[in-house]
């Protein structure tokens, strides 16, 4: 089959909501869930953010899109309906999926999905789940179809969950009161994961405080952000001001998008971004400040980059290590000082938790020492508890042992002998960390 071939297909066979209606919309995740079985189940390689709403959530989508795309990451974003083009709903920093891409998906899995009969949405939705996982992006905005409880979409384990507004759509499906509406939007709410709602209402308030306490997830609104049109903007040339916690954040900042409901939108991105980030969108120029003033000391300095982590112990995977953070950076100072490539040398503390790749990778922006103490220090008492749990019976006294009454242990007590086993541990350690930063057999 050839693009256009395909695309008949997916119009003609496969049911929409848009054209017949309710009869096209498949309750339950079983079906969607079939199909990402059957493609390999990409969303668990997606770090996402995923968004629902009646209004708004395709606006913040692009606004989360647009960026991390200017952080300098690789973002996916999913959005419905098209409005030309078909492929327009599966984006790759602005690019849409290859009609090749496709052909080669269909052509490869197009047996296996007749099996099942899926929607057109559940089908999109799956294409989009697989072509972001091939292009191994940084991260894949994933806007809700409609509803979400029982969406396409919800197969995905978000980083954050965002819910724009709520008020009166679909409610054959979804409902009849705004408070049933909310419970199906809410169904988005997954177990820990944050999640930011971008208006209060009365209606819907305590069907999000419910759920988010059912699940254990912190639950955020937008009352730390103040957006205020800039004096002199209009409607034609709408310009704005963002503050957050009261301090400023953006002055005079162009809201292309008219309507005051975009306030509202701008709003709960602004909280969304904070509630991840933090100000590390402001790296760049922190850095940039810590050059200009170390290098008037002296050439040879290093700049701690603590990647949201710092100096401590980590559960694996709680630390998250974003090196391209470093070479967003490095690229930043070298164009504004002209100077050679990776002009900084970073030190981090990357021991415990970090991810092996990550550190590898960091190595390529600038890296030049990463902190382990915590870990070579435990690597050292890990050695010393083992040796005990091995000769814990000959370690309760000067003489008597499993082997006789009047044996002695000094040869078991002897400090260096333990000792020597803290350090061969703490060598091992070492061996790793050596590895991790492409060190071993180099002078």
């Amino acid at each position: 089959m050839n693009y256009d071939e395909i695309i008949s297909r997916i119009f003609t066979a496969l049911p929409m909501y848009h054209k017949i209606g309710s009869s096209a919309y498949k309750e339950g995740l079983e079906n969607i869930e079939a199909l990402t079985d059957v493609v390999g189940h990409p969303e668990r390689r997606l770090k996402c953010i995923h968004v629902a709403g009646t209004n708004g959530k395709g606006s913040v989508s692009n606004l989360l899109s647009s960026f991390y795309q200017e952080l300098g990451l690789k973002v996916g974003l999913y959005t419905s309906p098209h409005l030309v083009d078909y492929r327009e709903r599966i984006r790759v920093n602005g690019e849409m999926i290859p009609k090749e891409d496709v052909v080669a998906f269909f052509e490869r899995f197009n047996t296996d999905f007749q099996q099942l009969e899926p929607s057109f949405f559940e089908m999109t939705t799956a294409l989009a789940f697989y072509h972001f996982a091939q292009q191994q992006v940084d991260i894949a905005i994933i806007e809700v179809g409609l509803g979400g409880r029982l969406d396409a979409t919800n197969v995905i384990l978000p980083e954050m969950s965002i819910i724009t507004n709520i008020s009166f759509d679909h409610t054959q499906l979804l409902g009849s009161t705004l408070a049933q509406i909310a419970g199906e939007k809410a169904g988005i709410i997954k177990r820990g994961v944050p999640v930011v709602i971008g208006k209060r209402q009365p209606e819907t308030l305590p069907v999000f405080q419910a759920k988010a306490t059912e699940l254990s997830a912190p639950l955020h609104f937008t009352d730390r952000v103040a957006v205020t049109d800039t004096a002199g903007s209009d409607l034609l040339h709408r310009r704005i001001d963002i503050r957050f916690d009261g301090e400023s954040l953006a002055t005079n900042v162009a809201l292309p998008l008219p309507g005051d409901y975009q306030i509202e939108n701008v709003a709960t991105f602004v909280t969304a971004v904070m509630l991840r980030h933090g100000n590390r969108a402001d790296i760049g120029d922190l850095i940039t400040r810590a050059y200009e003033e170390l290098s008037k000391i002296s050439p040879n300095f290093t700049i701690a980059a603590s990647f949201g982590n710092v100096h401590g112990v980590y559960k694996p995977g709680n630390v998250k290590l974003e090196p391209i953070i470093l070479h967003n950076s490095q690229e930043y100072i070298q164009k504004k000082y002209n100077t050679q490539p990776n002009p900084v040398n970073f030190v981090f503390h990357g021991g415990s938790g970090s991810e092996p790749a990550k550190i590898k990778e960091a190595i390529q922006y600038g890296v030049v020492k990463m902190n382990i103490d915590t870990d070579t220090q435990w690597a050292f008492w890990e050695g010393v508890m083992n040796y005990y749990k091995k000769n814990e019976a000959y370690l309760q006294s000067q003489i008597g042992n499993p082997e006789g009454d009047d044996k002695p242990n000094k040869k078991y007590y002897d400090p260096r002998k333990f000792l020597r086993e803290g350090e061969a541990s703490m060598v091992k350690r070492l061996q790793v960390a050596f590895d991790d930063l492409n060190s071993l057999n180099r002078n």
